[in-house]
């Protein structure tokens, strides 16, 4: 099967077995909390599916199962509480996701984009905006886990790497 550019670039920076390290900043600054994702992901049947779970510097944990699969208008991105506001595309190196989010009692436009960087290391940037205003930023970088232990399986009967 014949993959788009995008899609080569999803599963590069989204595939296979990643441990994120990263910082999200808010409110102009004056907030921010270390983070760390272990993921684990599989391209099959034209989709790449993957479960992530982040910890942040606090203590406080969020899983979500994403689904990227290709349309004629670019990557369709699904996930539990997000709408696709702009299908996924290539900018200038990047694969640039846009969709909206809940951010506590707001809804709000959040920009995700991700860029390989060698040996299958990858780097995530993001920008949440409510009115236009950029509230949230989001920096990290993957690097390749080379062992799983155990296995999870998702929604999809695949069987990935145990999150932990």
């Amino acid at each position: 099967m014949t993959v788009s550019a995008a899609m080569e670039v999803a599963i590069r920076c989204l595939g296979g077995h990643k441990r994120w390290r990263g910082c999200v900043r808010g409110l102009f600054g004056l907030w921010s909390r270390e983070f760390e994702i272990v993921s684990a992901g599989m391209f099959a049947s034209g989709a790449l599916t993957f479960l992530e779970r982040m910890t942040f510097s606090d203590g406080a944990v969020a899983e979500r199962e994403w689904k990227i699969s290709e349309t004629e208008s670019g990557l369709d991105l699904k996930a539990s509480k997000i709408k696709l506001l702009r299908s996924g595309v290539l900018q200038g190196g990047w694969l640039v996701f846009e969709y909206s989010l809940r951010l506590g009692a707001f809804s709000c436009r959040y920009v995700d984009r991700f860029r390989p960087v060698e040996n299958g290391q990858a780097q995530n940037r993001g920008v949440a905006r409510i009115m236009g205003i950029p509230v949230l930023r989001i920096e990290a970088a993957a690097t390749t886990r080379t062992s799983a232990e155990g296995g999870r399986t998702i929604g999809t009967g695949t069987t990935v790497a145990a999150l932990t």
